[in-house]
């Protein structure tokens, strides 16, 4: 991947506050994509030429979003199940 191709997907990103598992906001991130272009193109270079990611770029966050039709049974069950993994 070229720089401008990592550029390009960062542009079409929705600009939030939220981060993820490395508590960098797309915000941030946006922001600061020019001064960081260099080490983040390395990275996904390397690990897209040596099939190795980094571990903490294995974690995912999820977040369940309830339907406000469901009730509070289904939405417990379904946070209890997903509490196994």
């Amino acid at each position: 991947m070229s720089p401008q191709d990592i550029i390009d997907i960062t542009n079409t990103i929705k600009p939030k506050s939220s981060s993820g598992q490395d508590e960098i906001s797309t915000k941030l991130m946006k922001a600061t994509i020019t001064h960081i272009i260099n080490p983040i193109t390395h990275i996904i270079n390397q690990s897209l030429q040596t099939g190795i990611v980094p571990n903490k770029m294995k974690i995912a966050k999820v977040v369940p979003i309830f339907k406000s039709n469901q009730s509070l049974i289904d939405q417990l069950a379904f946070c209890q199940y997903f509490q196994r993994y």
